[in-house]
Formats: structure tokens, sequence, C-alpha cells
């Protein structure tokens, strides 16, 4: 018999025992006990066997440690640089292989203005985009493709299934520089947006932390799926990182026609953003400030918007960017 047994069903009677009790009772070496007794009994032993030997009723946890997760997952995490003319790098962020034919998945603010953009594997192989397979600036979301095949992938999870607590791991580039970096945290909240106009309707905030360079890598649940897309981080705070949904990408993933990168060419320089302190883009709803990998080309962009301080831009709900 299973050591790890779940249920105990014994016959029970109605009578008087031996020991002078009536009631419902259960054979004990002709003396019936009562069945609360041996039912505490059993529930206690149960717990034990519960702890030592897994789920109930033999199911198999499908969770997995940290280790594994990087050593399989970790596989399909890449660095992504936009190149601008001349294919000079204009920013570092990451992202990650969703199918083994070369589709890639990220936020579009890691690849907006790119002339051109290089995709690197953990081990060393580096392409070059063809295009985007599709795109949203307002959710934030781009989908790559590159000529590839047999590439490792990342399965995707249910952004509707995640709950507040639960653990997740993040990897990317942190700074642009620190290739395959994870950490490791919990959801610690799901934000959720009742502007009828907003295309996100809903942020997963995580504890994990995030470093500029983060921006488009995966959020994984201890299964290894990706149920998120790292997308953003609140400097004033500790710990108050960003995550968009994975079910909102997944409208984006579909075979069709590459668009170019050259179609995100950039224009002149707008008036008033030549010593703007601190650019927002309106599409994505995050802000960049000097130094950061994006600021210059926001300055080009359509999208900027010019704030005076950060606290403005985080006033009027924009986040600062990873990069």
């Amino acid at each position: 018999m299973d050591a790890c047994v779940r249920h105990v069903s014994p016959c029970r009677s109605t009578r008087q025992n031996n020991c002078g009790q009536s009631g419902v009772f259960l054979e004990k070496d002709g003396c019936a006990v009562r069945p609360s007794v041996l039912h505490c009994a059993i529930f206690t032993v149960s717990l034990l066997f519960s702890a030592l030997c897994g789920p109930a009723f033999g199911e198999p946890s499908s969770e997995k440690s940290i280790t594994q997760i990087v050593e399989e997952q970790g596989k399909a995490v890449v660095v992504i640089t936009n190149l601008g003319f001349g294919d000079t790098p204009q920013g570092i962020g990451s992202g990650f292989v969703i199918q083994a034919n070369g589709v890639v998945m990220t936020n579009y603010h890691v690849i907006e203005n790119a002339q051109a953009v290089t995709v690197k594997l953990p081990d060393g192989r580096e392409f070059r985009a063809e295009g985007l397979l599709g795109h949203d600036p307002e959710v934030d979301i781009a989908v790559l493709k590159i000529e590839a095949t047999n590439l490792p992938t990342i399965p995707l999870g249910d952004s509707d299934m995640v709950k507040t607590g639960q653990h997740v791991i993040t990897i990317g580039t942190p700074l642009g520089l620190l290739e395959n970096t994870v950490s490791d945290g919990i959801i610690s909240a799901i934000r959720l947006d009742d502007d009828p106009a907003a295309k996100i309707k809903k942020l997963i905030q995580i504890t994990a932390p995030v470093s500029q360079g983060n921006s488009g890598g995966p959020l994984l649940n201890m299964s290894g799926q990706a149920i998120g897309i790292t997308y953003a981080v609140i400097e004033q705070g500790q710990n108050l990182n960003f995550a968009v949904p994975i079910n909102a990408a997944k409208p984006f993933i579909k075979d069709g026609s590459v668009v170019a990168f050259s179609e995100a060419t950039k224009g002149t320089l707008l008036p008033g953003f030549g010593d703007c302190p601190v650019i927002g883009n309106s599409k994505s709803g995050v802000y960049h400030v000097p130094g950061g990998q994006y600021y210059e080309q926001m300055r080009f962009s359509m999208s900027a918007v010019c704030f005076k301080s950060e606290a403005d831009a985080t006033k009027q709900g924009y986040r600062r960017s990873m990069r």
C-alpha cells in the first residue's frame, strides 16, 4: 500500500459499547472509541503525510526551482540593441524568444525610433531583426522577427490567473551590461485602470528588483511561464516595478508581413525640447531623463511631452523608464 494514504473510511456502528458509552463509535480492540478522537488523529497524520508526500491525491507540483527555471528559460532571454543611423547604438534592452522560428517579444519603447535592431542570444549568436510582426506604442509591445530556426523558447502563461503574493522572477540585462541577470520577488499588487480610453487596462506590480535595461524582459511564474513583460519602475520609492500582462501582448503575436524599422525614422528636433529636463512618451506612459538611453531620441519623437520635473511627470501618471 502506498505510504501516502489520503482517505480512511472506517465502518461505523450505533450502539452501546463495552465501556458504557452510546452513540456512533469505531471498533478498537473490543472497546469503541469516539470517532471525533480518531478523526483528529487521522487529520493530524494526514497533514504530516501531505507535508512529506506533496499535494493531495499524489498530484505532482508544477512549480520549479529558480535554478531550474533559469537553466531552462534563461536560454531564451535575449539582449536587444536599438541602432540609429549608421548603426549607432541608441539603447539596449531585453526581450525573449516565444517561437522557435525567430519570434521575439519586447517593449515597444526598447526599439522605438530604431533604424535597425540586433538580437543576441545567451549562447553568443547574434541576429539582425527583419522587422516587426506586431506592435503597439500605447500598450508598449513589440513583436520582432529574426531569421532563425530551432531557437529555445519561453512558454506563455495566463496573466488573468496571477494573484497578489505570487512568487515571480525576472531575467534581463540591467544597465545594458549585465546580461541574464536574475532577480525574484512577489506580485505586490494588480493595478487596474478604469479609464475607458486606456489600452493597458491592467499592470502587474512586482517587488523583484529591476533596473534600466530590464525593459522587455520576461516576468516568469514558478512554472517557468512568461506572465508579463517587464515595463517600468518608479524610482521615488523602493521595489515599485511594473510589468505589462502577457495576455495584453498575445494579440500582437501573429503571422504576416514584417514592418521595417526604418518606418520609425527620426524627424527634426521638436520645438522646446532642446533643454527639456524630463521627456514623457505619451504613447507608452513612461518618461525619460537626461543621460537615459532613450532621452535623446525622444527629443525627436512626436509622442514626446515635456515636464518640468520627475515629480511633475509622476503626477501626470507617467512612470520612469528603466532605460
